[in-house]
């Protein structure tokens, strides 16, 4: 069992939501995504100092899900926007 279950932490939750809430007013891309990142694994960590057993897993599973898409998507946009990587 990895998950704490402590309601002090629940304050995570509204950083992180709060952070996906301001993503949609981020008109880069790539700062977008950055943000995104930043704010699926903070309510990775919401989810395992904060949920009971039964939430924590699926919560943790699909933010680490899109903490991973969203790093590798705005890696590939700094380095499009870098001309290191070609568009055919």
């Amino acid at each position: 069992m990895i998950c704490f279950k402590n309601n002090f932490y629940n304050f995570l939750s509204h950083i992180g939501f709060g952070g996906i809430a301001l993503s949609y007013l981020i008109n880069n891309i790539i700062y977008m995504r950055l943000c995104l990142s930043i704010s699926s694994l903070i309510l990775v960590f919401w989810g395992l100092l904060s949920l009971p057993e039964q939430s924590c897993y699926s919560t943790i599973g699909w933010n680490l899900l899109f903490f991973l898409i969203n790093i590798c998507y705005t890696i590939y946009e700094y380095m499009k926007s870098k001309n290191k990587i070609t568009m055919n």
